[in-house]
């Protein structure tokens, strides 16, 4: 199983990633560490990162994620993955997702499938930038001033479509699980829209993740 958490800076992926991966006993990756050294400079500087500076970054992240995939490991990669053409090509490589100057350089005519489930932790703006306002322990993104861009960034697929909502009642009903697809080359990946509070603590979110684990699998074949 590969799962990829997600979500804006500051809403805690890789520390949920980490903790997720421990009990879990899976393999641990953060994206962050396949970031160019170009890429790492502007983003200390509070710069947000166009496709063409992120493509090569994902498809890093891609091969990374096949690798994993072909040799039957079992995985978590903490990455930001805002856009839904940014897990389209995590997930199946579709290049030509990126935009148009890419897509005969790089389209792959036949896709790997990795069945990705993308976790998004969906924080408020407030707590990410106060998070972020304290962070001492992130070599990257340090800077407040990427959230308004991050936020502008995210595409949360629709809850309207979703496959499963969480409890109807209490701070978590606002959890669904949706299902994202490239219907040109028939490949898709799950996503699970997970709140994240101020008073949300990481065991509150990993136990969340695992509660929702054994659901999941009820939706795995479409």
């Amino acid at each position: 199983m590969l799962i990829v958490i997600c979500g804006v800076a500051g809403c805690g992926k890789t520390t949920i990633a980490k903790d997720l991966a421990k009990r879990l006993d899976f393999e641990f990756a953060d994206a962050d560490d396949y970031h160019s050294e170009e890429n790492k400079a502007l983003m200390r500087n509070g710069v947000s990162l166009t496709d063409k500076e992120r493509l090569p970054w994902l498809l890093t992240l891609h091969d990374f994620l096949a690798g994993w995939h072909e040799n039957g490991v079992s995985g978590i990669l903490a990455c930001s993955a805002l856009k839904q053409k940014y897990r389209h090509l995590l997930n199946s490589s579709l290049v030509y997702s990126i935009g148009t100057k890419f897509e005969k350089e790089n389209h792959v005519p036949n896709p790997v499938n990795l069945n990705l489930l993308f976790v998004c932790l969906n924080i408020d703006k407030e707590v990410a930038s106060e998070r972020l306002a304290h962070r001492k322990d992130h070599d990257v993104i340090k800077d407040s001033r990427l959230m308004d861009s991050q936020l502008a960034t995210l595409e949360l697929p629709p809850k309207n479509e979703c496959l499963w909502t969480g409890s109807s009642y209490g701070k978590y009903k606002d959890n669904y699980l949706s299902i994202e697809k490239s219907y040109e080359n028939n490949t898709f990946y799950y996503m699970y829209v997970l709140r994240v509070f101020k008073d949300s603590t990481v065991n509150d979110v990993v136990e969340n993740i695992l509660d929702f684990l054994p659901k999941f699998h009820n939706f795995k074949l479409v």
